[in-house]
């Protein structure tokens, strides 16, 4: 949608400007986006695209502020320098959408949405479990920030493969099951981000995959290339969670895939924290059965979605 919008307009544009022109030009509807802000996922998705990607068809022409153009066009430099007048762009921080407005809801408030997620992405499609720290024993007290991941998720095979070939799996020992942590933020930005990172990177390292996940995420070009640095090297995945259209989260940056978990923090977790401990029961059930056992965080669909977002005063009435 991007590179028909910049090669019909022949110019460099914002983000919010391609949004603004495919719904004009009616190319929006190639991504069916339901949620409220398009342009954010844009540049996220341009941005991704041009630094991770040789052979990338788009090229970023400035960063104050974010314009867009095609590496098959040429532009004079009138149209980049000249643009910052009338362009209108979010570089800075993640202005919050209007589900994000509201400061009454917490970061826990994001846990069912997530969940909610996490169990239709074809990435995950994880049973998803939130870790109360408040359950932990005393010994755990003084370091509950740095040592509990907020939720974890387990994916199961059985709706991949056939029982049989499940049964060849667990006489092989080949191991077909997933192990995921998640630690949730309401927003992340320049002047929280090492703190959160590194929160993410404690509490969630041990895991076959470990995300850092906001609601509100900074599209400030250099804020975005420090993210993606971080993630890079510590291996801890980031994602964009949409809080009005929870299907249409997004994973900015991939978590480096872990072939084993890390077996000392597994058994720490499991010897502080019961919630911990009956999750893993609960996987370890299901692999011994191939039946899905143990207790996950409930999943929202159609009207009870909404219903909960309007409770918990996420969106406008």
């Amino acid at each position: 949608m991007a590179r028909e919008v910049l090669d019909v307009k022949k110019k460099p544009m914002s983000a919010d400007q391609i949004w603004q022109q495919a719904s004009e030009l009616g190319l929006a509807e190639k991504v069916g986006s339901k949620g409220k802000t398009p342009a954010r996922s844009i540049q996220a998705q341009l941005y991704m695209d041009i630094k991770e990607s040789s052979d990338s068809e788009f090229v970023q022409l400035s960063k104050h502020p974010v314009l867009f153009g095609l590496k098959a066009l040429q532009y004079a430099a009138s149209e980049v320098e000249g643009a910052s007048d009338d362009v209108k762009t979010d570089v800075d921080d993640a202005k919050p959408s209007r589900s994000a407005s509201k400061s009454s809801w917490s970061e826990r408030d994001l846990h069912p949405l997530l969940a909610t997620y996490v169990r239709s992405d074809p990435h995950f499609r994880c049973y998803a479990k939130t870790i109360y720290h408040e359950v932990s024993s005393k010994k755990s007290k003084n370091s509950d920030k740095w040592t509990h991941p907020d939720m974890v998720g387990a994916y199961f095979p059985f709706n991949d493969y056939e029982e049989s070939t499940i049964q060849l799996q667990d006489t092989l020992r080949v191991n077909p099951y997933r192990i995921f942590s998640f630690e949730l933020k309401k927003s992340l930005s320049t002047g929280k981000l090492r703190e959160y990172f590194f929160q993410a990177v404690s509490n969630s390292s041990w895991a076959n995959e470990g995300y850092l996940v906001a609601s509100s995420i900074s599209n400030d070009s250099d804020f975005l290339e420090d993210l993606q640095r971080l993630s890079n090297a510590f291996g801890i995945g980031v994602i964009r969670l949409d809080i009005e259209y929870a299907a249409q989260s997004e994973i900015l940056f991939q978590a480096q895939q872990r072939e084993t978990l890390d077996w000392s923090t597994v058994d720490r977790l499991a010897n502080i924290n019961p919630d911990f401990r009956d999750f893993l029961t609960g996987v370890s059930n299901t692999a011994k059965i191939h039946v899905v056992s143990g207790s996950y965080d409930k999943v929202l669909e159609g009207s009870e979605y909404d219903a909960y977002l309007k409770k918990h005063g996420m969106v406008s009435e």
